[in-house]
């Protein structure tokens, strides 16, 4: 028995001098990541293939949307001269491939696949040199078909260029030798590279740099324990000072062009402040940003924002922009709205440090938890969907998080460690515990899943040489129980993390509904926003403009009691309506026999023309002077008509509601009974 407990911990615990149980050639290790890429491409080139022609799927959403707008815009030279409010390289990347493909998102989609696939290549080779080849097929295998990473490698948004990189530097800094200088700015070139893709990775540079001179004391020190300080810190300063040389190099030109371009000192991106903000402040909460509560209708700056493919789509960096333009009295410039977030972030921290501290506990207990909390997309929408991620979807984060957590102890638990081994976990605690600070959702997430993948493949191993007979029960129960703590603890609905509204996705549902004359998509949407709409919980979001795209679907479909419910909730959520929209709310209004309410928007609607001739305005008093036989819109109406033929006496149109005006005057004149009560919805 212990013959065979003294062989178990051999296998797990392998001197870090000997070579590694299973030790493939290079030729070898290069034939099998081949594999490992084709296998990752396949699945995800039938993915895509299978998903192509689902509306809500092809049309793109949110972040998406705004790296599509952004991208055309850079490929038709056509972006504006601004800083950059988001890290730029994967929008430089996207704007490479619409030339290739003629600004075609689909297509570029299935390019995509071919950048994504990298990546459970890349966690085969890391795990190489982690741990074995066996480790090291099952990781590269788990990470080709794990079914977020199917969904996201076709997505349009950085992740999956961000996950590439960050995998790519891990490598790198395994395959490291203290010996060749020339490889400690490689390693920081590719961190700052990923830093112009996703910025969060800087938060790993002072660690990896402290790192990288106690790696060196602790060499020196092994060779000379009377070594001076000036022996040991001399190679750890100079390769730290390499490895920074590389991340600034890869960082400067986007700072410089910021620079040059717009005149402001903006280092990578302009937004890092504002989310942050939007992410903990005293309204917000552990799950989602918060948005500043401002009436946004018929805001000027928001019309010149609406202009700009930075803000075409971002609805949450609009508000942010206008509520610090209104907070500051003028048009900012991207440096005056970074201080001031930075300014308000820092009170916060300073004012409310027990809110922030639990927020952070609660978001850091979010990530591991097998939900995967949706932003762009509802990925579990697509289960349903699509046989091949309803298939993957088995193997989720439930189960991959617990064997990651306890492979990962596992392996720090050795006796001794794989050389870089430490720079590797330093990596993925630089990425979960600093993601504390904002929410944890889905696709924010993935990075730090590809990084614990060969420590899940590990777990795995380990296991199974555990339970090769004869078992040893009492080197099992650790394990086992640390796995059953977890998979309880990663399942569990924690802190009602499960327990969200996508209501922000429903407008863009609507409007891929609309595009693809999907009418059974708008009235599901419909209902869910009607839902929402009448829900007690005041966290509850509804988008901008839902309402009037709900509106104006029911309007053109003739619907006219859902298409005055839903007039109604845009005007007393604000929504961003204009005179037109107002006009033709009367008019569902009239139709589906409302009078109250078509009387108060009529008075509203009169109140925001003001004393100007308006078009809406003239038409809407006619049809409720119509319906209601009521003889003071109807002369209004006449009055509005008559000063519009002066501005445009060449509009017919105009001449003929006039005259449809004194019809209806002359009618009541003829009348001698008062005015109906009850309209007749027949009328116009």
């Amino acid at each position: 028995m212990e013959e065979h407990a003294g062989r178990h911990r051999a296998e797990l615990d392998p001197p870090a001098t000997s070579p590694r149980p299973g030790r493939w050639s290079r030729r070898r290790v290069a034939l099998i990541a081949a594999g490992i890429y084709l296998l990752a491409l396949g699945v995800r080139l039938a993915w895509l293939t299978e998903a192509k022609d689902n509306p809500l799927y092809r049309m793109p959403t949110i972040d998406e949307l705004t790296h599509h707008e952004i991208a055309k815009a850079i490929a038709d030279g056509t972006a504006p001269a601004t800083a950059f409010i988001r890290a730029p390289a994967y929008l430089y990347y996207l704007a490479g491939v619409y030339k290739l493909v003629d600004r075609d998102s689909l297509k570029a989609r299935y390019v995509q696949t071919f950048l994504a696939s990298l990546a459970p290549m890349l966690v085969f080779l890391i795990a190489c040199r982690l741990f074995d080849g066996t480790v090291a097929v099952i990781a590269g295998v788990l990470a080709s078909v794990y079914w977020t990473f199917v969904f996201f490698s076709t997505e349009l948004l950085d992740v999956s260029l961000a996950s590439v990189l960050y995998l790519l530097l891990a490598w790198v800094l395994l395959a490291l030798d203290d010996e060749r200088w020339w490889k400690w700015p490689i390693a920081g070139l590719v961190m700052g590279a990923g830093a112009i893709t996703r910025p969060n990775i800087l938060m790993y540079a002072p660690v990896l740099a402290l790192l990288v001179v106690w790696v060196a004391r602790r060499r020196v020190l092994s060779r000379s324990k009377k070594a001076s300080p000036a022996a040991w810190l001399r190679p750890g300063l100079s390769r730290a000072v390499l490895l920074a040389a590389g991340c600034v190099a890869a960082i400067a030109p986007v700072t410089i062009r910021n620079y040059l371009v717009a005149n402001e000192a903006v280092t990578i991106a302009a937004w890092g402040s504002g989310a942050f903000w939007a992410a903990n402040n005293v309204d917000s909460d552990a799950k989602r940003m918060f948005r500043p509560p401002i009436d946004t209708s018929d805001d000027p700056i928001l019309k010149e924002l609406l202009q700009d493919p930075w803000f075409v789509a971002a609805e949450l960096a609009q508000c942010l922009y206008i509520h610090a333009a209104r907070e500051l009295g003028h048009r900012p410039s991207y440096q005056e709205i970074k201080d001031f977030y930075s300014r308000l972030s820092l009170e916060y921290v300073r004012n409310h440090p027990r809110k922030l501290l639990d927020d952070m506990f609660k978001r850091l207990c979010f990530s591991f938890n097998a939900f995967e909390f949706p932003f762009n997309k509802d990925i579990y929408r697509f289960i349903k969907s699509s046989r091949l991620v309803s298939a993957l979807s088995w193997l989720h984060f439930g189960i991959i998080c617990p064997l990651a957590v306890t492979g990962l102890l596992m392996a720090l638990g050795r006796r001794t460690w794989p050389d870089g081994l430490g720079y590797y976990v330093a990596l993925i605690l630089a990425l979960v515990l600093p993601g504390t600070l904002f929410p944890i959702t889905s696709r924010y997430r993935l990075p730090q899943i590809y990084l614990l993948m060969p420590m899940a493949a590990f777990c795995i191993v380990c296991l199974i040489r555990l339970l090769t007979p004869p078992v040893t029960w009492r080197r099992l129960t650790v394990p086992a129980v640390l796995l059953l703590a977890l998979g309880v603890f990663c399942n569990v609905n924690v802190f009602g993390y499960r327990k969200t509204n996508a209501e922000h996705l429903l407008f863009h549902y609507i409007a891929a509904g609309i595009h693809e004359n999907r009418d059974d998509l708008v009235v599901q949407a419909a209902d869910e926003i009607e839902a929402l709409a009448a829900s007690p919980d005041p966290n509850v979001f509804i988008p901008p403009q839902a309402m009037r795209a709900m509106f104006m679907y029911f309007c053109g479909s003739q619907d006219w009691p859902r298409a005055a419910r839903f007039g109604m909730e845009m005007v007393r959520r604000k929504d961003r309506v204009d005179a037109l929209d107002l006009g033709k709310l009367v008019g569902a209004l009239v139709k589906a026999d409302r009078k109250d309410d078509a009387g108060a928007v009529l008075t509203l609607l009169a109140r925001s023309v003001g004393d100007r001739p308006n078009a809406p305005l003239a038409q809407a008093m006619l049809r409720y002077g119509q319906a209601y036989g009521d003889r003071s819109s109807l002369t209004a109406a006449a009055t509005q008509f008559d000063r519009l033929i002066q501005l445009r006496p060449e509009d017919q149109q105009f001449r003929d509601l006039r005259a449809a005006a004194q019809e209806a005057l002359d009618a009541l004149q003829r009348n001698e009974h008062p005015p109906s009560s009850t309209p007749s919805p027949a009328r116009n």
